[in-house]
């Protein structure tokens, strides 16, 4: 039973890691393409 609850929490672990690090990732993103389309219109 113990097993299960700490494969549980780590996928979880992971899962929300991942999720994390996918909207930096996205946020990070877009802002580099904003600051591109500033210059540009400059």
């Amino acid at each position: 039973m113990e097993k299960k609850k700490l494969i549980y929490a780590a996928i979880v672990f992971i899962l929300s890691f991942a999720l994390t690090y996918t909207v930096i990732k996205m946020y990070k993103n877009r802002q580099s393409k904003e600051t591109v389309e500033n210059i540009k219109d400059k």
